[in-house]
Order: C-alpha cells, then sequence, then structure tokens
C-alpha cells in the first residue's frame, strides 16, 4: 500500500503539473496516466517492484507530459530514484545483467562524469552542468532498463508497455488527423505535417522509429491476437511516418531497417511481416509522391545538399571543432556558440531558422561539445552495446 500511495502521489502530480502547462494534451495525458497505472497495479500485484517504478518513470517522461524536458521534473526524478533503489536493493544488476551489459553500464558511467567535469572548461559552465545532470539521469534509466531487459519474466512486460505508449502515440495521432481534417477539408490537412504534441513532430518521430523493431517482436507471437496486434501496430507506425510526419530521417531509418531486419531475420513471420510492410509502404508512399507535391518536395529534398540548413550548420560546426579539437566546448553549448559562429563565419547570410540551433548530428554535437574524447567515449558505448 505504501508503494502504490507514492506511485499514485507522483502519478497524480506529474500529471496535474503537465495539465496545466499543455492542457490541449488532456486525452492521450489521460489515457497514458491510466495505462501507467494498471501497469504499477499489476507489477506490483506481481511483486516486480523495479519494474512497476521504471513503468511509471517512462510513463511520466512520455512526449504528452513533458516532451524532452526530463531534468525539469522532479516527479520524474523521485519514481526513478525509487526505482534504483529497489534495483541495488534486489542485487538483480549484478546476478541478472550480462558482462557486455556491466561495460555499457560502466561506460555510460565515464560518459556521464566525462560530461560534468566538462563543465570546468565550458564556455557555458552553468549549461553543461545541466546537462550533465540529465546524462546522469538517464544513465540511472538506462541502468534500470538493462536490469530489467535481462530478465528473462521481466522483458516481454517492459516491451508491452513500451507498445502501449506507442499506440497511445498512434491514438493521438489519429486524433490530431481528424481535427485537421474538421478544419481544413480532407485535402488541405495533408498539406503539411501533423505534429501530435504541439512544438515539433520529432517528438512522436523519434518514439515511433525506436519502436518499430518491438512491434516485429509482438508478431513474432506465436498467439495470433499479439501477432495482429504486432502487425497492425507496425503498419499504423509506417502510415504516419511515411504520410503525416514529412520526416525525411523517417523515410532514410526505414529503408535502413528494412534493409537489416531482411538480412538478420530469418523467422518466416517475421519476414513476411517484413515484406508486407515494406509493400504497403512503398505503395503509400508512391502514391504520396504523386498526389501531395509537400511530400514530394520533403522526399526530394533528401539530395538537395547545398541548399540544405543541416548541411550548413555541420560545415560551420567542422570550423568550430578544428578550434577545440580534444575538450570541446562543452555539452549543450552548441545552441549558443552556433548562431554566433555563423554570424561571425558567414556575414550577411540570411539568419537560421530558430529550431536549427544544433547541427542536427549526434556525432557532430557530441564532437563539438565533448571533444574528440567525448566521442570516443560514445562510440566506445554504442560498439558495446552492438
Amino acid at each position: 500500500y505504501i508503494e502504490l500511495s507514492g506511485a499514485f502521489a507522483l502519478l497524480f502530480g506529474a500529471t496535474m503539473e503537465s495539465f496545466s502547462i499543455f492542457p490541449q494534451r488532456a486525452i492521450p495525458m489521460m489515457a497514458i496516466a491510466l495505462i501507467t497505472w494498471l501497469f504499477f497495479c499489476r507489477f506490483i500485484k506481481q511483486e516486480m517492484l523495479i519494474l512497476a517504478w521504471l513503468s511509471l518513470t517512462l510513463g511520466i517522461s512520455t512526449a504528452a507530459y513533458n516532451e524532452l524536458f526530463l531534468e525539469r521534473s522532479l516527479w520524474v526524478l523521485a519514481s526513478c530514484l525509487l526505482g534504483m533503489y529497489h534495483l541495488v536493493r534486489s542485487g538483480y544488476f549484478f546476478t541478472m545483467v550480462s558482462r557486455r551489459g556491466h561495460w555499457a553500464a560502466m561506460i555510460y558511467t565515464v560518459l556521464s562524469i566525462f560530461t560534468l567535469f566538462s563543465g570546468l572548461w565550458s564556455v557555458y559552465p552553468y549549461v553543461s552542468f545541466k546537462y550533465s545532470g540529465l546524462i546522469l539521469f538517464q544513465n540511472l534509466i538506462f541502468i534500470q532498463c538493462i536490469a530489467v531487459f535481462s530478465h528473462p519474466r521481466y522483458r516481454p512486460r517492459l516491451i508491452k508497455l513500451v507498445l502501449s505508449f506507442a499506440g497511445i502515440y498512434l491514438f493521438a495521432a489519429a486524433l490530431s488527423l481528424i481535427e485537421r481534417i474538421s478544419g481544413l477539408g480532407f485535402m488541405d490537412a495533408l498539406g503539411f505535417r501533423i505534429y501530435v504534441f504541439s512544438r515539433h513532430p520529432n517528438y512522436t518521430i523519434f518514439f515511433l522509429l525506436m519502436c518499430l523493431p518491438l512491434w516485429l517482436l509482438a508478431g513474432e507471437s506465436k498467439r495470433k491476437r499479439t501477432t495482429f496486434i504486432g502487425a497492425g501496430g507496425l503498419i499504423l507506425s509506417l502510415l504516419y511516418l511515411f504520410l503525416l510526419s514529412y520526416s525525411r530521417q523517417s523515410y532514410i531509418q526505414i529503408a535502413v531497417y528494412i534493409a537489416v531486419l531482411l538480412l538478420l531475420f530469418r523467422e518466416q513471420t517475421i519476414r513476411r511481416i517484413i515484406q508486407i510492410s515494406s509493400v504497403l509502404g512503398g505503395f503509400c508512399l508512391g502514391t504520396a509522391l504523386l498526389l501531395n507535391p509537400s511530400i514530394r518536395h520533403r522526399v526530394f529534398s533528401i539530395f538537395d545538399i547545398t541548399g540544405s540548413l543541416r548541411f550548413k550548420a555541420c560545415t560551420i560546426f567542422a570550423d568550430l571543432i578544428r578550434e577545440r579539437p580534444f575538450l570541446g566546448y562543452g555539452l549543450g553549448t552548441n545552441r549558443y556558440i552556433y548562431p554566433r559562429a555563423l554570424a561571425f563565419m558567414r556575414p550577411g547570410e540570411e539568419p537560421t531558422r530558430q529550431f536549427l540551433i544544433e547541427a542536427h548530428n549526434a556525432y557532430v554535437d557530441i564532437l563539438t561539445g565533448l571533444g574528440i574524447l567525448g566521442l570516443g567515449i560514445f562510440v566506445l558505448f554504442l560498439l558495446v552495446c552492438t
């Protein structure tokens, strides 16, 4: 009862605070709150305390609540720390996690500590210390996820939880589309991106892209109902990413997914789902290219390197990296140093759009912020996790 009371207080507090900031997200927010609470109660009943608190942490850190500003939410931090308390007390991390998982967690911890020290030589120390807090917080979540995913009983339940959140994202996208159609009509409604959550469509796009392989795992199930749900979630995700997101990274990443998955997977059910989804996605994208000039412009702009704001940003960052190649300028400072560097190195050029104040490339951002040493630690972390 203590666990349930504490979780309810955190969930209620996070929901009320987020609703006061984002009242237009009431429906998806309440849906995520309900799903989070149901999963939490089930996990508590099954005495899966680590998974219960991780489910609460993930639930109240979804885009419907606070988008990407995790370090500003004391509710999420409290839930994460309680999850870490149960993880340390249980000893699961040392008994269930593989040696590769231990190495991954250790390297991520080194990266977190290095990010913290980067505030000492950062050009904007306050910003770097704030970002180091976010990295440390994400490290705690990562450690809990490793422990849960390494447990054979916990893993399928965590996947089901994450896919439930993905289903709510798709539901919110459908609501946004219906609202757009009712206000503008069908053809005009598809003339520009469906944001789902107000600030930027990437808050939905990133999550759905990461969940695509998990829908395949659901499709691998021997239960027909679960297979149908997995295939349905995969197809709906692809429809949003192809037709409504206008996301160039989605087109590129889905093509890479298809190539890699067909190369790796030999299980016939998964291969059939991939093949059917690829045919449907290709047909939908081809139709959209013919009928919708906005999507056609987005797809063809992938190959327009000279006119790309991202390419321009990368050239500016290349000049910045030459100035401080080893330790960088401090993580999180890119949004402050880039506009000044652009004005200094390219005088007279038209100002960059407000949102394009970073490289839009994780490797370039980390290389600029933490230098070669920080990028090396990050790449080592990825290699160990692969």
